[in-house]
């Protein structure tokens, strides 16, 4: 059954327009119907790269109404065309030649099957194959065949490229890569696999997530499948080829032949690895924003109103710290801090409290009077520190305490 396609106007314009010679051929015929008809299939074949189909006469209305407007006929006249079925045939037959269409042979077919197997390699979908099919096809003035026949011979070669792409993918895997692949989808003693624990979602920001997207990323590297040389693999069929496992749950991946079930395994690892040091980053930005206000917080509730705020961070801007409190111009940025040796942090819930030297030239002595040595509260978390080891130190003095 033939479904009506829509075909944009502009498409319409630039395929079909008659030329000179073209209005010249249409006027040979004879009769209005008959040139109506003529002109309607030369513009089909241009269109699509194939005649329409008979029995009925198969109508694309947005074309016919352009054809009719070109040759100035009315577009009704197109049903008594379609009663000469003779008619309409020794038309195609004129047209193939005057067009300089060929059939599609298996000269035809074994050009398409090469090029619908490379784009294989490229494309997973097969409506979007197809549709590279009908390109090639007219492009080379070969006729389009039977939908059936154009489907088969795309089927065909999408398998055959997948095979060549499982054997090329396997061919080049470590010795000891496919055992760990299988590990990833065996449910033994726990109700779910390994790869269960990788689909996971990120969670909420919280250095507890931080440690199992790290855990995550360590369990992906531990398959050593970030040695691969995948740069020959199209990314966007390497995302199509991932989706696999993240729509099979692991008893279906493992009724898979092997070369596809590590093809797709792989592709979803090198996927997952690059979203989740993606979550990463986003998720290690938030906590940390989330911590240094906290802890900002904390100090501006405990904290005597004349403190000094001071950091030595690097990592962190200042005014992002200065915003963190409602005492900006008690913030200095500056050098001159030093943990005095030998002597461990104080906790105090979300505080660590250190004893500190200060340099006597520098402007927390001369401008803030900090005495020497100073009491020092450090705003980064004793239990937060150990997840994030790039958090800088942010400093105050003096204490309350």
């Amino acid at each position: 059954m033939l479904h009506a396609v829509h075909y944009p106007r502009d498409l319409i314009a630039d395929r079909v327009r008659f030329s000179p010679a073209d209005q010249a051929q249409i006027a040979q015929c004879r009769g209005a119907h008959n040139r109506l008809g003529f002109a309607y299939q030369l513009g089909f074949l241009r269109l699509t790269g194939r005649f329409p189909a008979q029995q009925p006469l198969e109508l694309l209305d947005d074309l016919l109404g352009f054809v009719a407007h070109e040759v100035a006929l009315d577009p009704a006249l197109i049903q008594d065309y379609a009663q000469r079925r003779q008619t309409v045939s020794e038309h195609q037959q004129f047209l193939t030649l005057y067009l300089g269409f060929r059939p599609f042979g298996p000269a035809e077919r074994d050009a398409l099957g090469r090029f619908v197997r490379d784009e294989a390699l490229r494309l997973e979908s097969t409506p979007a194959l197809v549709a590279q099919a009908e390109a090639f096809l007219r492009d080379h003035t070969i006729l389009v065949p039977a939908s059936s026949t154009l489907h088969r011979v795309v089927g065909e070669q999408r398998a055959l490229a997948r095979q060549q792409l499982y054997v090329r993918l396997l061919a080049g895997l470590p010795s000891s890569m496919p055992a760990d692949l299988e590990v990833l989808v065996q449910v033994e003693e726990t109700p779910y696999s390994p790869l269960h624990a990788l689909k996971a979602p990120p969670g909420l920001p919280s250095p507890r997530a931080l440690l199992r997207l790290i855990a995550k990323l360590d369990q992906i590297q531990a398959t050593q499948v970030l040695t691969l040389h995948l740069t020959w693999l199209n990314p966007n069929l390497q995302k199509a080829l991932a989706q696999h496992v993240w729509q099979a749950s692991a008893h279906r991946l493992r009724g898979l032949p092997a070369p596809q079930r590590y093809t797709v395994l792989v592709c979803f690892l090198t996927q997952t690895y690059r979203d989740t040091l993606d979550q990463l980053v986003d998720m290690y930005s938030q906590v940390v924003t989330a911590t240094y206000r906290r802890a900002q917080h904390d100090l501006d509730t405990v904290v005597k109103k004349e403190a000094v705020f001071a950091s030595n961070t690097s990592s962190i801007s200042i005014t992002e710290l200065m915003t963190a409190t409602k005492r900006p111009e008690r913030f200095h940025f500056g050098n001159g801090l030093a943990p005095q040796p030998g002597l461990p942090p104080r906790l105090d819930g979300w505080i660590q409290i250190w004893k500190i030297f200060v340099v006597l030239g520098s402007k927390l002595y001369s401008e803030w009077r900090i005495p020497l040595p100073a009491l020092i509260t450090c705003t980064s978390p004793a239990s937060v520190r150990p997840s994030l080891p790039r958090l800088s130190r942010c400093v105050i003095a003096p204490c309350r305490t």
